[in-house]
């Protein structure tokens, strides 16, 4: 069964089908009637029909408008932020993160800032101060008391030059925490080699095997 639209002189109107199968033939029949399109609509009859139906069904959904809205009432996207986060965790980025804030003393969450800040350039690139803006229609794990300069500090500080015990020898340019971070999620996914036995290196055509 199923329902259609059907024309007739000015007016639509919904109808209630059935198609059967006679022999080699399908034969469609009406079973009711429920009226015209635009009443159906204006009333609402039509979307609390569909509402109905679909509590009854194992495997259709409906999303329907409220006749009031509730004012006041919280909406946020969940989506991305659930998706990126399991993202952020299994690439080594949130570890590396948190090891590198070892010893800060933030008072807030530089490593949900980080975050935060790379989950805006994604979706939906802007300033960080658009990304405070986007955030409040968003459900981001730990992230509903970070303010703008929460993000200034925590992109200051991966920008920052680290420890003088912590740097390696002459470089071009001042070793970063940016570098660091870097570094320890090179050594996450490295697999360059590892479990390997035995290898030949042919000095005539340069190729590993």
């Amino acid at each position: 069964m199923f329902l259609r639209s059907k024309k007739v002189g000015n007016h639509t109107y919904v109808q209630l089908v059935e198609n059967s199968r006679d022999g080699s033939k399908v034969r469609r029949k009406i079973l009711a009637s429920l009226g015209r399109l635009d009443r159906l609509r204006d009333s609402g009859a039509l979307d609390r029909l569909l509402v109905s139906g679909a509590r009854l069904s194992r495997h259709a959904a409906v999303l329907a408008e409220r006749e009031t809205p509730a004012e006041g009432l919280p909406c946020r996207v969940t989506g991305p932020a659930l998706v990126f986060e399991r993202v952020w965790q299994l690439t080594g980025c949130q570890g590396a993160l948190r090891a590198a804030l070892r010893g800060r003393r933030f008072r807030f969450d530089a490593e949900r800032a980080v975050f935060l800040a790379v989950l805006h350039r994604l979706l939906a690139p802007g300033s960080d101060r658009s990304a405070i803006d986007w955030k409040a229609d968003q459900a981001v794990a730990g992230a509903s008391a970070l303010e703008l300069q929460h993000l200034y500090r925590a992109m200051a500080w991966l920008g920052g030059p680290v420890r003088a015990s912590r740097r390696r020898g002459a470089a071009h340019a001042p070793r970063c925490v940016k570098d660091e971070v870097e570094e320890s999620l090179y050594l996450h996914r490295r697999d360059l080699l590892t479990g390997m036995d035995l290898f030949f290196f042919d000095m005539t055509s340069h190729y590993f095997h």
